[in-house]
């Protein structure tokens, strides 16, 4: 690696240990989400299911306060409150369904029940979108209660990291590569990933402020990478910045250090 660094303990600066807070609220916020989502649809869905296996069209039934509602061109959700009666005995319940759907103008919907249970009761769409309904609620469910927890594994990962390289030890200067940089407010955060690592897949986030560049190198090649260090403790590589702030150096540490970076 052609950058040399001092053969002593060394520690990483507060700024330079990945975050993890963000993370964990990230993630608590995708699972709070999931699982409003899931309250919502879930024993629709259940419902709807058992009456698509004998439906029976309520003749005489009453949809009020019926309205459905499409955001972002394809997502639909629809609602209204059913009335309708079965051999003399009245019903009423109140159905919440969403589905994607490239539709322009009014929905015309009857009421279904289910031959088994009259008590359960949908709207004929409900019925006709089951599986797109289906397909929908999963995706949904994937991304926000499966995005919550893998944001959750990311900040415990964060978090153990933060801790043991907040402890001084010999540290190797490794390349890495720059997968993407993205802006938020005051600071950039790169995309990350160790190719020689245990797990060379993993990304991971380095965070700088407006006034950081991370350093970066050109191989024999022409190409582009990154220079990071790592704890012997942790698979979390920290990518470090062009002026070596990142490190407790000494001023004549850190100059040497510089020196010794390829102009």
């Amino acid at each position: 690696m052609p950058i040399t660094l001092p053969e002593r303990p060394l520690k990483l600066s507060r700024k330079a240990r990945p975050g993890y807070v963000a993370a964990y609220l990230g993630g608590i916020l995708l699972l709070v989400i999931g699982t409003v989502l899931m309250v919502w649809q879930a024993d629709g869905l259940q419902r709807d299911w058992k009456i698509s296996r004998n439906p029976v069209v309520v003749e005489d039934g009453d949809v009020r306060n019926g309205e459905c509602t499409t955001r972002k061109g394809i997502f639909t959700d629809c609602e209204g409150h059913l009335s309708y009666v079965v051999d003399g005995k009245p019903y009423e319940t109140d159905v919440a369904l969403m589905f994607v759907d490239i539709h322009s103008g009014d929905y015309l919907v009857d009421i279904v029940r289910s031959g088994d249970a009259p008590q359960l009761a949908t709207m004929s769409i409900g019925i006709d979108k089951l599986w797109n309904r289906l397909g929908l609620f999963a995706v949904l469910m994937l991304f926000t209660l499966g995005g919550g927890l893998v944001l959750m594994w990311q900040g415990a990962r964060n978090m153990r990291a933060a801790s043991v390289l907040s402890r001084p030890t010999r540290l190797s200067a490794i390349p890495v590569s720059v997968e993407s940089a993205t802006k938020s407010g005051r600071r950039t955060n790169y995309t990350i990933r160790d190719p020689a690592g245990r797990r060379p897949k993993a990304k991971f986030i380095a965070s700088f402020r407006s006034n950081e560049e991370p350093l970066m190198l050109q191989n024999d090649k022409g190409e582009v990478f990154g220079v990071a260090v790592k704890h012997p403790a942790t698979p979390v590589p920290v990518l470090l910045d062009s002026e070596l702030k990142r490190l407790d150096l000494t001023l004549e540490e850190r100059m040497a250090a510089t020196a010794s970076i390829p102009g």
